[in-house]
């Protein structure tokens, strides 16, 4: 079994995975969504005092996501571009003390997130693949399909 192969069992989304819940949506009206944002993520206007900067040196804008950790994280599968940087915040909205932290394993991140308090985790550029994310328990799962 391949790495990416025993991530997607992980996740759930491997070959006869049950289809994830549907939870609210940018698309449907809800506040969660799996689609990147570019909203306020304008690239610099000019860079450090002086600096000259060569044509298509500025760093890419920043990918924003948004996860709700309520009985499970919402949405537990999201989807980055590959190479851009990206910031993820999740909003806690239980007291359950599974949920107290998220932890991104394969990137040595481990996060506290108070209840009702937005807590933003800043990544740099990936490579295209899966990142997973858990509670500190490893009980409840998540993933960001980098592509």
């Amino acid at each position: 079994m391949s790495f990416t192969d025993s991530i997607r069992n992980f996740l759930g989304t491997g070959p006869g995975a049950r289809p994830a819940e549907a939870g609210p949506s940018c698309c449907s009206g809800g506040d969660a969504c799996e689609r990147p944002s570019s909203e306020g993520s304008k690239a610099p206007a000019s860079t450090a005092a002086g600096a000259a900067s060569p044509a298509g040196s500025l760093p890419a804008p920043a990918q924003r996501l948004e996860v709700t950790v309520e009985k499970g994280y919402r949405p537990a599968r999201l989807t980055a571009r590959a190479g851009s940087p990206l910031r993820v915040t999740f909003l806690r909205n239980e007291t359950s003390g599974c949920s107290k932290e998220v932890v991104f394993p394969g990137l040595g991140i481990r996060r506290a997130l108070p209840t009702g308090e937005r807590v933003s985790i800043d990544l740099p550029p990936l490579a295209a693949g899966i990142v997973p994310f858990t509670c500190g328990m490893g009980m409840m799962k998540g993933g960001i399909d980098v592509r």
